[in-house]
């Protein structure tokens, strides 16, 4: 990935933290964005310098379509045109749909779908004035595919996220822009940790019986993002120790 520049939304977090230190490790030049202020992700930033990579940052509101613009403009001006995109951003609301208010489900949606479309729309237009193949890579979830009366509108943004892939996929291929999605399980940080917290037995439900790591999304974020994958598009890469193949997590 030497010599190519990446845009990494939710470069704070967890996931987005594996994914840029191993597009770095790969020679990638690094965009980040997040609601985070310059100051708490600065050690970090210089972590990834200290590769020998350029880096940028900038505090965003993936909700907000002219900030989310901006930042993709400004990257642009700062490092070059990016044909390595990963929209990583991503909130859950624990509660049912009974509970839930109307502002927490639009929350939810404004940030896990509609701020995906915002960044992917965005990033794949510069590609396109530009006239330069890429990829983009989604983050969305198992639930995406298996109910959980819990985390109804996780659920639900996420599987209209993975419609978003494929529409995406079918629109930019004539453009040499492959779209993706990454499906993890229950990964050993950021949300997923958390909110597994309130659930017993998780471990026991998994058949590999194993947490999913960080730096395992990151591994196949940038084998997706591997300018030799040429011919893989609108495909669902799910990395969940064959969790989405049982019954078990209905029984919570």
């Amino acid at each position: 990935m030497r010599g190519r520049v990446a845009l990494i939304s939710g470069g704070g977090g967890d996931i987005g933290r594996a994914i840029a230190l191993e597009f770095a490790r790969q020679g990638a030049d690094l965009s980040l964005m997040d609601l985070k202020e310059q100051a708490q992700v600065q050690p970090f930033l210089d972590e990834l310098a200290a590769q020998g990579v350029r880096v940028y940052y900038r505090k965003t509101d993936i909700s907000d379509p002219e900030d989310v613009r901006e930042w993709v403009n400004e990257s642009e001006t700062q490092l070059g045109v990016a044909t390595a995109v990963v929209s990583n951003v991503g909130i859950v609301t624990r509660r049912s749909v009974l509970e839930m208010s109307p502002e927490e489900w639009r929350h939810e949606f404004d940030v896990n779908l509609h701020g995906s479309f915002y960044f992917a729309q965005a990033a794949a237009q510069r590609m396109i004035h530009h006239g330069v193949p890429g990829s983009i890579v989604f983050m969305g979830s198992w639930a995406a595919h298996r109910p959980n009366s819990s985390i109804p509108a996780y659920c639900v943004s996420k599987a209209g996220l993975r419609m978003l892939c494929q529409v995406l996929a079918i629109e930019l291929a004539p453009h040499g822009i492959v779209v993706n999605e990454i499906s993890p399980g229950i990964v050993n940080a950021g949300l997923s940790k958390a909110n597994v917290q309130a659930t017993t037995n998780v471990k026991e439900r998994i058949p590999l019986g194993i947490w999913i790591e960080p730096e395992e999304i990151a591994w196949q974020a940038a084998n997706l993002c591997d300018p030799r994958n040429r011919n893989m598009t609108g495909h669902v890469s799910v990395i969940d120790g064959g969790l989405s193949m049982t019954n078990t997590w209905a029984k919570r």
